[in-house]
């Protein structure tokens, strides 16, 4: 959970991070709900900063909440592992280091049995004391590239995205066929 230094300019919402001021996000979202067996309808303004949504407000700040649920590869390592043909399939989508469910086994017809106890594990910085409010003004409190179980330093994939993560910038996610048929590095079909 972040402490956002919240700033109110001309009537609009900022927050501070990294020295500069910061657009609030605000969305309008319309709740319906039965009263005396009638359908009303209220609407409430949310808040959120690139942490994540405003959660509460403790000691003056407002409170976001980062998360992982809002991933496209979470998404695709998800529907994949309902495909993989085996566990050297099953392994490799875990290795998208994606998925945030608190753990997973794997068991086939051939003996294999596999538990990853978590697989996105953000790397925070060890100095800060995370059970507390961390201050959302300063970069360097940014979650790093998930770890997930392995952490291998010898893995080609180990931070291969770390120099474009710091520059803002991620790979390319491939999501239909055809992008993947000609961006792969090699195919396999079960059996060969």
């Amino acid at each position: 959970m972040y402490g956002e230094k919240i700033i109110t300019k001309k009537k609009k919402l900022f927050y501070e991070y990294a020295g500069k001021l910061k657009r609030v996000k605000e969305k309008v979202v319309s709740l319906n709900y039965l009263s005396n067996n009638v359908l009303k309808r209220k609407s409430i303004t949310t808040y959120a900063t690139h942490h994540g949504p405003i959660m509460a407000k403790r000691d003056g700040k407002w409170v976001s909440l980062k998360s992982h649920n809002r991933s496209m590869n979470s998404l695709i390592q998800s529907w994949k592992r309902t495909k993989a043909k085996g566990f050297e399939d099953y392994k490799t989508l875990m290795d998208l280091k994606e998925n945030t469910s608190n753990s997973t086994v794997f068991a086939d017809n051939k003996g294999n049995i596999a538990f990853w106890h978590g697989n996105f594990v953000p790397i925070r910085d060890k100095k800060l004391n995370w059970s507390q409010l961390i201050d959302g003004s300063i970069a360097s409190t940014e979650w790093q590239l998930a770890g997930g179980e392995n952490n291998n330093p010898d893995s080609k994939h180990f931070n291969d995205q770390l120099t474009m993560y710091t520059k803002g910038k991620f790979k390319e996610v491939l999501f239909y066929k055809e992008d993947i048929e000609k961006n792969a590095e090699r195919t396999y079909q079960p059996g060969e």
